[in-house]
């Protein structure tokens, strides 16, 4: 059969594809200021201010579109609610450009704590090993427990698996900024093609099916 990713229960989903919630997307070239959430159950990403409104993009990868960042302040900011607590998975799809450093792709905590945000680093200053690929779509994924984490990219051996600097560990409402981290000041060059968080550990089986579904749709490597 075909593949739901509502099957899999993820608590926020946004997709590039279906930006407006209903099918379509802003018309190219436009500001998004809402990005609806597919699950029905987490907040929409939204920001007000024009200025720091990410702009749509068309044919950004295989000819589909994607949500283009430049160094914008906290580009769009949405909330979830966990009753979990303990394990996340998320997987992300989209892109560093070429020549950036120490740019966050998003963020996500409760609110007053940190809790995670994927850039060149991870933890305690700790860099990726491998370094995450930059100039082309990507697609990380995270599983997450309390204070450790792996981060793979693509299909490969992780990039990180240890220890994390901030405790998931929470029930109740997240938050997430996408294009930045939640201080404004790691502002991402680059793009958002899908966005998916799961409150628990996602199987193998699960994660593998997920991810040949997003290699297909979007070419990742």
């Amino acid at each position: 059969g075909i593949f739901d990713v509502m099957n899999l229960s993820p608590v926020a989903w946004l997709d590039a594809t279906n930006v407006n919630g209903d099918g379509t997307s802003p018309t190219d070239g436009t500001k998004v200021s809402t990005w609806v959430d597919l699950t029905g159950a987490a907040d929409d990403a939204t920001e007000g201010d024009t200025a720091k409104q990410p702009v749509m993009e068309y044919n950004a990868q295989n000819g589909l579109p994607a949500v283009r960042f430049d160094n914008l302040d906290r580009g769009l900011s949405g909330g979830f609610s966990r009753s979990n607590g303990t394990s996340l998975t998320f997987v992300i799809v989209g892109q560093f450009d070429s020549g950036s450093t120490d740019k966050c792709l998003f963020e996500f905590g409760n609110g007053t704590a940190r809790g995670f945000f994927i850039d060149r680093r991870y933890a305690s200053n700790t860099y990726y090993s491998p370094a995450l690929t930059k100039g082309g779509f990507q697609m990380w994924t995270i599983e997450n427990s309390g204070l450790t984490a792996s981060v793979t990219e693509n299909n490969d051996s992780p990039m990180f698996d240890g220890s994390i600097y901030f405790n998931t560990n929470f029930t109740g409402n997240g938050s997430y900024t996408l294009g930045d981290d939640a201080t404004g000041g790691n502002r991402l060059n680059g793009y958002i093609a899908e966005f998916l968080v799961f409150d628990k550990a996602l199987t193998t089986t699960e994660i593998n099916t997920l991810k040949a579904y997003l290699k297909n749709k979007w070419c990742t490597p």
